[in-house]
């Protein structure tokens, strides 16, 4: 009877064993697959922390680039606004005279801000510093020239206003006292771009030049002067400046070549006579308010086509001019304003340029200060720039190099968001002339070559 019991002993021993080893089998492929879902589990997290860095470090760079930007945008800002002081205070001798000042220390403070800001704005790109450490280093060199034009802004601008009243009146009484003389008009009149030849270009010059200076001129048949008349000379510059901004408007518009040819007999004629060139700014302001810039806004009461009218449109019978016609007229206006700011005289006088590059800067950075308008402020950049971008480029190199990257990296995303697909064309010219011939070294060479050209032939 042992036997059996021993057996049965044996054989719960070998059950007992088998599942204490199924058991631990068991727990052991558990263990296994545990291990192995916390495996991917960490792998998963740490493909997640590896993307949640990178997005980190994308957003600090774009935040980054976001700041560099707004400093950058700021900064040109600021020395708009110097050079804009410089101006108010560079006054000729007569109002120097009237206000009783003498304003050379103003102006040579002036000069030597600018200097400061543009070696900022240079070292800007080769040292990162706080936005705010750059502001308040401008703000406290600012502060003090601020204190010394102060006074004289509001004498400047007043006097500014009184100018323009006057020569609004003026211009009223020529108009009525020669009424008889602005109905004849010349039936032979050519444009100035007629005349390439050299030759023949420093021949109207000099017939324009000598009957500002008093000289009888043969007009019809008859022979006029403008010692005529006690208005004479007034009246002669407004008609003049008024055909030098009806030539931008017509022929440079349809032949962009004409605006060199044009703009160096208008030169001349500005700086021997600045009266021509204050009217012509007056009559291509008055056509062209972007030239400015100045974009009128509506004012409740005042009709449409009156305000049509102050956007520079054509308007008869109460219709407006159509838009591809609109945008041709500002286009040859400012690509003749943007020639005659580069362009000297060859024959004239040492002086500095009556209505230089400064200008076309200060153009420039208050332009991509304002909101943009759909197809008039890509049309007017892309003219500007392919006219005098090498010039603006040559004069002031890095600091108009960091404007141009501005205006491809913020002010193109401004446009293009307001920009349907069927006005992109005037968006494409700007982007490409950016992308291609300016940013990317090819500039606008042929512009400057033709230039050059120009004025080595006046001199010959």
């Amino acid at each position: 009877s042992n036997v059996p019991a021993a057996g049965r002993d044996r054989s719960d021993l070998r059950a007992n064993l088998r599942s204490v080893a199924v058991n631990r089998f068991k727990m052991c492929n558990w263990q296994l697959l545990t291990l192995w879902h916390c495996s991917s589990h960490l792998q998963l997290l740490s493909l997640r922390l590896r993307e949640a860095e990178q997005q980190r470090q994308q957003e600090l760079e774009r935040v980054r680039q976001e700041e560099g930007r707004e400093r950058m945008r700021r900064l040109c800002s600021l020395q708009q606004e110097a050079l804009q002081l410089i101006q108010q205070i560079e006054v000729d001798y007569k109002q120097q005279g009237s206000l009783r000042l003498d304003l050379s220390a103003y102006s040579d403070r002036g000069n030597q801000i600018c200097g400061i800001l543009s070696n900022i704005v240079r070292s800007s790109s080769e040292v990162i510093i706080s936005e705010a450490f750059f502001l308040s280093k401008i703000h406290k060199r600012l502060t003090k020239h601020y204190r010394f034009v102060s006074g004289i802004q509001e004498k400047a601008a007043k006097t500014t206003m009184q100018k323009y009243q006057h020569f609004q009146s003026v211009s009223d009484q020529c108009l009525q006292a020669f009424s008889q003389l602005s109905a004849a008009k010349d039936s032979q009149v050519c444009p100035v771009s007629d005349y390439v030849c050299t030759s023949l270009l420093r021949e109207i010059f000099e017939k324009l030049n000598s009957f500002l200076l008093g000289k009888q001129m043969t007009s019809s048949g008859q022979k006029v002067s403008v010692t005529q008349h006690p208005q004479g000379m007034e009246f002669a510059c407004y008609r003049l400046a008024e055909k030098f901004v009806k030539q931008g408007e017509e022929e440079v518009a349809s032949h962009h070549k004409a605006a060199f040819h044009i703009a160096a007999v208008a030169s001349g004629i500005w700086e021997a006579h600045p009266r021509v060139g204050e009217l012509f700014l007056a009559h291509l302001h008055k056509k062209c308010p972007y030239a400015v810039p100045f974009y009128p806004a509506y004012k409740e009461g005042t009709p449409f086509e009156e305000y049509q009218r102050l956007l520079g449109y054509r308007v008869e019978d109460s219709v407006a001019e159509q838009q591809d016609i609109f945008l041709k007229r500002m286009s040859g206006m400012i690509r003749l304003y943007a020639a005659i700011i580069q362009i000297r005289w060859p024959f004239g006088t040492q002086q500095s340029h009556p209505h230089g590059l400064n200008h076309g800067w200060t153009w420039m950075a208050q332009t991509l200060n304002m909101e943009p308008l759909v197809d008039v402020t890509a049309t007017l950049l892309f003219d500007f720039l392919e006219v005098c971008g090498n010039a603006l480029l040559k004069q002031y190199q890095g600091q108009f190099w960091k404007m141009l990257r501005l205006l491809k990296d913020e002010y193109l995303p401004r446009i293009e968001r307001i920009t349907s697909d069927a006005q992109m064309g005037s968006l494409t010219r700007l982007k490409f002339l950016l992308e291609v011939r300016i940013l990317n070294i090819q500039g606008t060479d042929h512009m400057k070559k033709r230039m050059v050209i120009l004025i080595k032939n006046l001199q010959k």
